[in-house]
């Protein structure tokens, strides 16, 4: 049996991923294993496995013959569970990655490559010191793929010394990622492996950079991006309001939103400080009935959006069935809890 070049890809499902950052990670995972199955080579020597990590991590399948990899279910949760998903990977690496003794050469140096858009919920230090310690040396080549204008580099920074930017985060700057990391699979299957794993950034595409770690400025705290659930009045669905973080005006602006799923089961919350209104500006409309403006239950505190024009005078909270004969807008001044992206 030839030496195997273990493979695992750690994927963000946060909600920060929800709309073209999770439609699109699905379209180039699928294209990434129909492209590494044409290459003969690739086919005899990899053996990849799947990590998902949100509010808490799944390994989706241990290493497995890249023949026999099916894609992932990738769907939004809230949480960036990063510390649970490099010790579940630190964890896979122990129990499913060969070693070489003295009879046998073992596989080659795994491969991590992690990807994210957010900043971790969860405590990660820990988590990367059990990697750092299995062995004097780190037991994988790292690269961290930061995508979108809000991930913590410093923090990617702190795991491996190799850190990608992915400037669109939309089904076309993914899809120019997984031919890279195609590539590169191929390459280290070949024997590229135990070297140098700088020696797999040499073809780049545009829209990915390799990030100089020097010259990134230590995070602030604040978080690049603010999240809020809110309820549609009329059709009662759930949706996701994103807000983006004006660093020079200290305060948060409208982007957009998104239909948010209901999934079954419920998963661990981390819970984060509310946010006062008065740092918002604007409200993303509704994405079941576009109304443009939120307002906030007296009794859960819940969000739900209202119509612009004619406002009703009287409205049950879509969470609670709480009657209001009085509204609370949100144009500032009150206390809204944050979803955590």
């Amino acid at each position: 049996m030839s030496r195997r070049l273990p493979v695992y890809v750690l994927l963000d499902c946060s909600e920060s991923m929800i709309g073209p950052g999770i439609e699109g990670l699905r379209i180039a995972v699928d294209a990434m294993l129909r492209e590494l199955r044409r290459n003969p080579h690739a086919l005899e020597t990899v053996w990849l496995s799947f990590i998902t990590f949100d509010s808490e991590a799944r390994q989706v399948a241990p290493l497995t013959p890249l023949e026999d990899v099916q894609p992932p279910v990738l769907q939004v949760r809230p949480g960036t569970a990063l510390g649970s998903a490099l010790r579940l990977a630190t964890t896979a690496i122990r129990q499913e990655v060969k070693r070489t003794t003295a009879t046998e050469k073992g596989d080659y140096r795994p491969l991590i490559f992690l990807i994210t858009d957010g900043q971790a919920t969860d405590e990660w230090q820990s988590a990367l010191r059990e990697l750092d310690t299995r062995t004097k040396t780190r037991p994988a080549n790292i690269y961290a793929i930061g995508c979108g204008a809000d991930v913590d580099l410093a923090q990617l920074g702190k795991i491996t010394d190799i850190v990608l930017q992915l400037d669109k985060v939309n089904a076309d700057g993914f899809a120019k990622l997984f031919v890279w990391l195609s590539a590169s699979v191929h390459s280290a299957s070949t024997g590229v492996a135990d070297a140098d794993p700088s020696a797999l950034l040499d073809k780049l595409p545009t829209d990915i950079t390799k990030v100089d770690l020097k010259k990134v400025p230590p995070h602030d705290g604040r978080p690049r991006q603010l999240f809020l659930r809110a309820h549609c009045l009329h059709k009662r669905g759930v949706y996701l309001m994103r807000f983006r973080l004006d660093e020079e005006a200290g305060i948060y602006r409208a982007v957009s939103s998104h239909p948010l799923a209901k999934m079954p089961g419920a998963t661990q919350e981390f819970k984060l400080p509310p946010v006062n209104t008065d740092l918002l500006v604007g409200c993303p409309p509704c994405p079941y009935c576009s109304n443009e403006v939120a307002a906030g239950c007296g009794k859960c505190k819940a969000l739900f959006c209202l119509p612009v024009r004619n406002p009703p005078s009287q409205v049950t909270c879509p969470a609670c069935e709480n009657v209001m004969n009085q509204l609370v807008e949100n144009e500032g001044g009150f206390m809204v809890s944050q979803s955590t992206g």
